[in-house]
């Protein structure tokens, strides 16, 4: 059955994470996580939470401000219950398991549109490490989560060769809107970003930066 992690207190406060059965998510401060809290008292991976047969666990990954569970230090695996308070830094969790009556309609963070629970349950959309959830149809259009280079957002892509892509993105932190050339090496497929800003001349592959 779906529980729900719903964040109370923290910079994710108000937020919600649905894991399905047998999905895993990581937390913690770090781009490795799969759900990734920006908050100094947290490690960069801090705990794991696993909707399993046996039910909702959680382990602490050697945290350096630990992780309780209903104000208890926890280290191995221990099982959670329905409104179960989960502590991690200045963080707060609550477990919530919902009917299905309940359960948000989940949209995706690109296009808005209602994902379907036919892709949902299909795996057809994907979820990046802000908890941002990429439709069926985005990820046909992107080639890879709008949201996966931490700081931009992509908007289209807009060419391609052997060596890698380029993409039309925004600058979060500063709404400067700037292309983002990914190349990829032969030995192992490490993607790297690099930026020029936009211009009404053509599209320009060299690493200068505006």
């Amino acid at each position: 059955m779906r529980v729900e992690l719903r964040f109370t207190r923290g910079p994710r406060a108000g937020q919600s994470l649905a894991l399905d059965d047998n999905q895993t998510v990581i937390i913690g401060r770090g781009v490795e996580t799969t759900f990734r809290i920006d908050d100094p008292s947290i490690s960069r991976r801090h705990c794991q939470i696993t909707n399993s047969p046996q039910g909702v666990l959680i382990a602490d990954l050697g945290s350096s401000n630990g992780t309780y569970v209903n104000a208890q230090r926890i280290g191995t695996w221990v099982q959670l219950g329905p409104h179960d308070e989960v502590i991690l830094g200045n963080n707060q969790v609550q477990i919530y398991v919902p009917s299905a009556s309940q359960l948000p309609h989940l949209r995706c963070s690109s296009c808005h549109k209602e994902i379907s629970p036919a892709d949902e349950a299909a795996g057809r959309v994907r979820q990046d490490t802000n908890g941002q959830v990429v439709c069926a149809d985005c990820l046909k259009k992107f080639d890879f989560d709008p949201h996966l280079i931490e700081g931009y957002l992509i908007e289209k892509k807009l060419g391609s060769g052997a060596f890698g892509s380029v993409f039309k993105a925004t600058q979060v932190a500063t709404g400067r809107v700037v292309a983002l050339k990914t190349t990829r090496t032969s030995r192992r497929s490490t993607t790297r970003a690099r930026t020029a800003g936009l211009t009404s001349s053509p599209w320009s592959t060299s690493t200068a930066r505006s």
